[in-house]
């Protein structure tokens, strides 16, 4: 199983500010692993990642940064929690979380869809 985590925005006309698109498009979309989310916990980000649908990303952006921020500090504490099966790393929980990190900055009005 896996996390799929989307940025989706509804496109608006320069002139009149009304929606362009009929549904909203992605503008950002990632998917990990679920094997994660004991390092995701220690790291304060978990709901942000599983529990965010439906919210903007400006509403998770501080959660994320703060987590990235301690991950990037101690990252022993972290690699403690690395899957014993290789699939889910701290090697691969960082970059995932930084690319979240400056989508969101780079979308703060999109709203997060997440699935599993």
């Amino acid at each position: 199983m896996s996390l799929n985590i989307y940025l989706q925005k509804t496109h608006k006309c320069p002139h009149c500010a009304h929606d362009i698109d009929d549904e909203p498009r992605a503008v950002y979309s990632a998917n990990i692993t679920r094997n994660l989310n004991v390092m995701w916990e220690a790291a304060g980000v978990y709901g942000a990642l599983y529990e965010s649908d439906g919210k903007a990303a400006a509403d998770i952006l501080s959660v994320l940064e703060q987590g990235l921020e301690d991950m990037r500090a101690d990252p022993a504490r972290c690699e403690k929690f690395n899957a014993s099966n290789g699939w889910g790393t701290y090697g691969d929980a960082v970059p995932f979380l930084a690319d979240l990190v400056l989508a969101c900055r780079k979308n703060p009005s999109a709203v997060v869809r997440v699935s599993e």
